[in-house]
């Protein structure tokens, strides 16, 4: 340590004695970003909030904050002592980067932006083999490591649960089970999305389940480490230079955003549905009408849209839970009975091999379902499907250009499909991950989403259909009679 850290730290030293004599409570002011998480479970009736936010961003602190406050005054409904766990990954990280923030002890790095918010004057005793620390109010705060089992989150109940970090799935659903005969548990989480260790086709269940599920009974807060005006220049500088934010792992550590993978987990990174879920109101009788289909039987899926220049739109998603070609026809047949022009149909190349017992494959079946209808089909399938990871940046690339422009909008009655946007993953072998088993959930992804990428990439990357044969009007080899298109007049139709 040259003079001039040393002169800084003992600076930092003689400020941290003179603020730890004040009341650290009011001390502390939120930054922007913290203080509607702060809020949402001291000053309201929430019992929810997770504050998913990048490294550096203040986001520990928050929590630390709210918990000692909890603990200091009791909840907002109650002023009580009350009974409380901090949960951390491990014990290391429980007493080097936690504890520190709630109280001290003897672990409180220099340089620490603020004080422990609970004062040692309101201390009545810290009991280290147990973990507990016990306040002269009555309060209690059980420090608790994620790594220890489920097993020793059972037993009494709590009024309030701090996560610092994404525990196991296990552990929160044991640990929010500690709810008293009239009590309210307040849970409140600070969090990192990062990629589940090891996997590469993983997905964080707090994305998937909390994030994603619209239980509006859970809050979520974001914030970036440009948020925190804690940090200087130069350590802002340092870590955008470790993670670039042009890369995954960048825009996970450093901007916060919910990408589960470094490798790119979920794999349309780029949907987002404040961004991409407009009411499409508008339809063009005059353009095609595009259909996107999977031939999947659990769930049999088909989306409805129009391209509008470089802007795809959305209109429709018909699902099937379980279903056959003529049954999917049908349905679409009844909802748009009458387009105005022509069909073009887009899909898996795969679907022109498979052939059923009367012969045909996927297409010329869904073909002979349609041979009474008023609009001629005009196939765009390629011979061959594209690589996938050419499909994904294909897809990625029209929800968000390199230049941020988005060219895709869905309209909100299309739930499954943005489900699969958000919750479609990559798989070890960096493919787009599959499931075979009906009883796991994530059995009915990928369909749809995979249709919605086969219109996307052969209208957008005429390139990679060599050999593609060109468009063709209906299968080789059918001879289904389609009648001329039929125009409305009016530039409505829905």
């Amino acid at each position: 340590m040259n003079k001039e850290d040393k002169i800084n730290y003992l600076a930092l030293q003689e400020e941290y004695q003179r603020r730890i004599k004040e009341d650290p409570a009011k001390t502390f002011v939120p930054h922007v970003k913290q203080k509607p998480f702060i809020d949402s479970i001291l000053k309201s009736q929430s019992y929810e909030s997770w504050f998913v936010a990048s490294n550096r961003s203040g986001k520990s602190i928050a929590g630390a904050y709210i918990g000692a406050n909890m603990a200091r005054f009791g909840s907002p409904n109650s002023k009580k002592p009350t009974a409380g766990w901090v949960v951390a990954l491990d014990y290391g990280i429980s007493r080097d980067v936690i504890q520190p923030k709630y109280f001290d002890n003897g672990f409180v790095p220099a340089g620490q932006s603020h004080p422990p918010f609970i004062p040692n004057r309101e201390i009545k005793e810290w009991r280290v083999a147990d973990q507990l620390l016990l306040l002269k109010n009555k309060s209690i705060i059980g420090f608790k490591s994620a790594d220890s089992g489920s097993k020793k989150f059972q037993g009494a109940d709590k009024d309030w649960i701090h996560f610092d970090e994404e525990p196991p799935k296990n552990i929160y659903e044991e640990a929010t089970l500690r709810i008293g005969a009239g009590r309210r548990l307040r849970i409140f989480g600070t969090c990192t999305i990062l990629p589940p260790e090891n996997m590469v086709g993983g997905v964080s269940w707090i994305l998937s389940d909390i994030i994603k599920s619209g239980n509006p009974d859970i809050q979520i807060f974001g914030s970036s480490l440009f948020d925190n005006p804690h940090l200087d220049e130069n350590e802002v500088n340092r870590l955008i230079n470790k993670y670039p934010l042009n890369t995954p792992i960048g825009r996970i550590r450093l901007l916060g955003e919910y990408l589960s993978g470094i490798t790119g987990a979920v794999c349309y990174y780029s949907f987002n549905r404040d961004i991409h879920i407009r009411p499409q109101t508008v339809f063009y009788p005059r353009k095609p009408l595009c259909l996107f289909i999977d031939f999947n039987v659990e769930p049999m899926c088909m989306g409805v849209g129009q391209r509008d220049g470089d802007l795809f739109r959305v209109y429709k998603e018909i699902i099937l839970e379980t279903g056959n070609i003529p049954q999917i026809a049908e349905v679409f047949k009844q909802t748009y009975p009458s387009p105005g022009a022509e069909i073009y149909l887009y899909g898996d190349a795969s679907g022109k091999s498979r052939t059923s017992q009367t012969g045909m494959n996927d297409y010329q079946t869904f073909l002979s379902c349609m041979k009474n209808y008023p609009a001629p089909i005009v196939l765009k399938v390629p011979e061959k499907n594209p690589p996938v990871n050419e499909r994904l940046n294909t897809v990625n690339l029209t929800f968000k250009d390199e230049y941020g422009q988005s060219n895709v909008e869905i309209d909100p009655s299309c739930t499954f499909l943005v489900e699969d946007l958000e919750l479609v993953v990559r798989d070890s072998k960096g493919g787009i991950k599959k499931s075979h088993n009906k009883k796991d959930s994530y059995y009915i992804r990928t369909h749809i989403s995979d249709a919605l990428g086969y219109w996307l990439t052969y209208d957008n990357s005429p390139n990679i259909l060599v050999n593609a044969g060109g468009y063709t009007n209906i299968l080789e080899n059918n001879s289904i009679n389609i009648p001329k298109p039929q125009y409305f007049k009016g530039d409505k139709y829905r």
